[in-house]
């Protein structure tokens, strides 16, 4: 199942470690540097032109939702079409890091209607 735009837009307004307790795995695709800057709380690093042989230590789960980003979101689009080509079916190019993170702040709270 191919995740949906409210699917994402809820994943992107809870932090990323309650992401990942519903099986979504982020992956920061930039490098080890760039990770170590500063990176989303929980995300696994693997650099975009190693993701084909790294994934797998990360999960062999093909069906499982995989989050991407890197700096812009075109690193993260290559990752996803090597992920793509690997057989992952259900990976979403999340775009830059910063656009991820102004995403969760402005989204509304999903929550029960006061």
């Amino acid at each position: 199942m191919k995740p949906t735009l409210i699917g994402l837009l809820f994943w992107l307004s809870m932090t990323t470690s309650a992401a990942a307790d519903l099986g979504a795995i982020w992956v920061d695709v930039r490098t080890l540097a760039e990770y170590e800057g500063g990176h989303l709380p929980g995300a696994h690093n693997i650099n975009f032109d190693r993701i084909g042989s790294h994934i797998s230590e990360i999960t062999t789960d093909k069906s499982a939702l995989v989050m991407l980003y890197c700096k812009s979101g075109r690193r993260s689009g290559f990752a996803k079409q090597t992920l793509e080509q690997l057989g992952y079916s259900n990976v979403v190019n999340a775009g830059g890091i910063n656009d991820v993170l102004r995403q969760a702040q402005t989204l509304p709270t999903v929550g029960p209607s006061p």
